[in-house]
């Protein structure tokens, strides 16, 4: 979507520049947390819904006083299905 791509491309252009295209690796291991069972992440499902209700982080998320991202507009569905699919992602077993 169109405001999605705009944030992303505002956010990853100055590290494209930075880079380059120079890249590289370390040799080890990298770990990571247990996020559940990848048949229960439904990564197309959570861009459905961005899409949906054309997601804009700029309008549709904000920053409270306490420096957590909190839901910015009225967007009761979007609100809903986000809620909802986190849910169903069954991340904790």
């Amino acid at each position: 979507d169109e405001p999605f791509f705009a944030h992303y491309l505002r956010w990853a252009q100055p590290f494209a520049a930075e880079v380059q295209g120079r890249i590289g690796c370390v040799p080890g291991m990298a770990l990571h947390l247990w996020h559940g069972d990848p048949v229960n992440r439904q990564y197309g499902s959570r861009n459905a819904i961005l899409k949906r209700y054309r997601f804009d982080p700029a309008t549709d998320l904000g920053m409270n006083a306490a420096g957590l991202w909190e839901w910015a507009s009225a967007k009761a569905g979007l609100h809903r299905d986000v809620q909802a699919y986190f849910t169903s992602r069954r991340e904790d077993g």
